[in-house]
């Protein structure tokens, strides 16, 4: 609410700086020829406001240069911005400049590198530093995102006029005498200011870089061209080094090497653990594209690949043979004992290490239960919630964090099995840890009534802050990490389940999302393939500012709903899942607890949790599998007419969505796309079947 309070009173002031006498750069008024016009872009822009920034604009008199130096210096990477440089020099009174960076690559960071090495400075910034003042402070007042190539000339406008309204509001001009076309706009007499400004001119008079006639395709190209062009450079530039390398830059090498190593381990380190460059031929994850080239070179690569990477495989040691005896020797030979024991040692390692969390413990134990129960019990070990209705039905939840797998699986009416962690066998589903590890930021004893209330003695609780004296905890802090958790028997929930079994086979299985797009129906009915893509992929979102430089939503998979745990392929899982819902006769369901009506970006809202519950009462009860169905497009899933319980026209995203048919089918097509290029790494190993039951796009 206090964005689009600032954002008003801003809007005010530059539509009437806009419409002024005085000359400015006619691109403003063709940019903006209406305030309609001019408020819709500052919406797509989407900037946000420093911390008391409404509280400063309401003041009857302006701020101290206190308040800007308190202001927070971080530049998240790859935004643009409204900043302020603070100069200060001994007995003399403060300088405020307030300028703006749209530089096309890295942005504010890119500008603020120039006043680090002191180049491309303003006049009156350089003729400051040369009488003894130094740069104090460098905070932002305002940024966005960098936008997309066909985008900047029109966002870089509105980032400018923004420039141009705050360098009036706390008035940065260099002088007080002189009519800069907005002086009559400053809320605030101008003899009231305690420091000096040295802003040369008003920043609506200066030239905007970039062709704003040109069409939002020949601005892709252009971009585009210019980017191949310094990357040929770059690589060319470079080789030509290499080829001519002089010690001094063979000495610049080894120092830039030292000094990334740990870097590059990291990021190497990362893209095994993700995936990055992974075959999947073969199941050998590499650290770069080059080893990953050289791995297809080899001839056990190419023999796999012959094979359509069928042939006889041992995962431990990460090795393929041509018959299925050569893998029973191998499995009988000193090598594939002395990994297998080192396998199992990495993860006692774990839980021996009393250094470790529990989470990174469980993880640890749950790697080995990917492995072994599928391999040598038949027995199917899932990621999941689980719990039991009064009649002995078992609905199993799958979902990543943030779609509400805990809260769910803890249904008052339904005894809690467990909330994470459960092997699915011919005789039933039982739970792996026999307690529960929740998430606690933000809880209260009205959201999460059960978990608040197993939080007592014997419990353990991780990340949090709390009052050293009272011991009082607060559930909202997040200094140390959002991921603040609890770990608590299962028999702290009033309705667990002792003990953590259930002799009956699931007759429902969940898979949650949280579609932050809105797109995705709040509950369709899958069928064999559509349950085995949709668990293979694993989706949700992940949401903006969660993390720096996260501005929208960002769709995250993970493979099984599970993917740091799997010690085999994911088709693997898919398929004894699909096989044990056909014999079992369960349902699966894909449920998004996201939003609806639009998506995040549009201003849609979530979707409240108590039409959530009603759905999944209404599966439990049966009644949902007997509703009219209809297909919704894209994705071919099959979404219900009505429901107990819940408005039909929030049902189908397509017949709710409130933000125009154009950005609804723009955004549908955008998700149905990162399902298929998230999906092209297992489609070797896929059916057909299972291929073509994702989004058709």
């Amino acid at each position: 609410m206090a964005t689009l309070d600032i954002s008003t009173i801003l809007l005010s002031l530059l539509w009437a700086a806009l419409n002024v006498s005085n000359w400015i750069n006619p691109r403003f008024r063709m940019v903006c020829p209406s305030e309609a016009r001019l408020f819709e872009l500052f919406r797509l822009v989407n900037f946000t406001f420093c911390p008391g920034s409404l509280h400063v604009l309401q003041a009857s008199a302006p701020p101290s240069i206190e308040w800007f130096l308190a202001l927070d210096s971080f530049a998240p990477k790859n935004v643009w911005g409204v900043y302020i440089i603070v100069l200060k020099k001994r007995n003399h009174p403060s300088i405020l400049y307030i300028g703006s960076s749209t530089a096309a690559k890295r942005g504010v960071r890119a500008r603020f590198y120039e006043y680090d090495a002191k180049k491309k400075l303003g006049t009156y910034v350089s003729n400051a530093l040369r009488d003894g003042y130094t740069i104090q402070h460098k905070p932002l007042l305002a940024w966005c995102q960098i936008p997309e190539a066909s985008n900047i000339p029109l966002y870089r406008t509105v980032v400018i006029g923004l420039e141009a309204v705050l360098a009036c509001y706390f008035w940065a001009m260099a002088r007080r005498d002189h009519d800069y076309g907005f002086n009559h706009l400053c809320p605030w007499p101008l003899e009231s200011f305690t420091y000096s400004g040295v802003c040369s001119h008003n920043p609506l008079k200066k030239a905007i870089n970039g062709d704003i006639e040109l069409s939002a395709d020949d601005l892709q190209r252009l971009a585009d061209r210019v980017r191949e062009k310094n990357l040929a450079y770059g690589k060319e530039y470079h080789t030509q080094q290499r080829l001519e390398a002089t010690p001094e830059f063979k000495a610049a090498q080894a120092r830039a090497n030292v000094k990334h190593r740990p870097t590059t381990q990291k990021i190497r380190q990362e893209a095994v653990a993700e995936k990055r460059f992974h075959c999947v031929v073969c199941n050998l994850s590499c650290s770069d594209q080059s080893h990953l080239n050289e791995h297809n070179a080899t001839a056990r690569h190419k023999r796999r690949v012959k094979e359509g990477g069928k042939g006889p495989r041992c995962d431990i040691c990460n090795k393929s043979f041509k018959y299925p005896s050569d893998l029973k020797a191998h499995e009988k030979g000193a090598t594939h004992l002395r990994n297998a024991a080192a396998h199992v040692s990495e993860f006692e390692s774990i839980e021996n290490n009393a250094n470790l969390s529990k989470g990174e413990m469980k993880k640890g134990v749950f790697t080995v239960l990917f492995y072994e129960m599928p391999i040598k019990h038949n027995v199917l070990t899932l990621h999941s919630s689980a719990n039991e209705g009064k009649n002995g039905d078992v609905t199993l939840f799958f979902g990543l964090s943030g779609t509400g797998k805990t809260t769910l699986s803890a249904d008052p009416n339904r005894a809690l099995i467990g909330d994470d962690e459960h092997c699915w066998s011919d005789s039933g589903v039982f739970n792996i840890e026999g307690g529960c590890y929740a998430k606690t930021i933000g809880l209260s004893a009205e959201k999460e009534p059960d978990i608040y209330g197993a939080i007592r003695y014997g419990s353990v609780l991780e990340n949090v802050v709390f009052d050293p004296l009272t011991r009082e905890v607060d559930y909202d802090d997040a200094t140390l990490t959002e991921n603040t958790r609890c770990a608590y028997p299962i028999e702290y929930i009033s309705n667990a389940k002792i003990p953590c079994l259930s002799p009956n086979s699931p007759s429902n299985i969940i898979l949650l999302t949280c579609d932050a797009r809105g797109v995705l129906p709040p509950i369709s009915k899958l069928d064999r393939n559509q349950t085995m893509f949709h668990f293979i992929s694993g989706y949700t979102s992940k949401m903006a500012g969660t993390e720096d430089g996260v501005t929208e939503p960002q769709a995250t998979f993970s493979s099984c709903f599970a993917q740091p745990f799997l010690a085999l392929h994911p088709m693997k899982y898919a398929k004894m899942l699909a096989d044990k819902i056909e014999t079992h006769k369960a349902n699966a369901w894909l449920l998004n607890t996201g939003w609806v009506g639009a998506g995040f970006a549009q201003g849609g809202k979530r979707c409240p949790l108590k039409y959530t519950r009603a759905i999944l009462d209404a599966i439990h009860s049966g009644e949902l599998a007997n509703v009219e169905y209809e297909t919704y497009e894209v994705f071919n899933l099959q979404v219900p007419k009505t429901c107990p319980n819940v408005p039909s026209e929030l049902l189908n995203p397509s017949k709710a969505w409130t933000a125009g048919e154009d950005s609804f089918k723009t955004e549908v097509v955008k998700l149905g796309k990162l399902f298929r290029e998230n999906f092209t790494k297992y489609e070797s190993e896929a059916t057909e079947d299972v291929v073509k039951a994702g989004p058709v796009v």
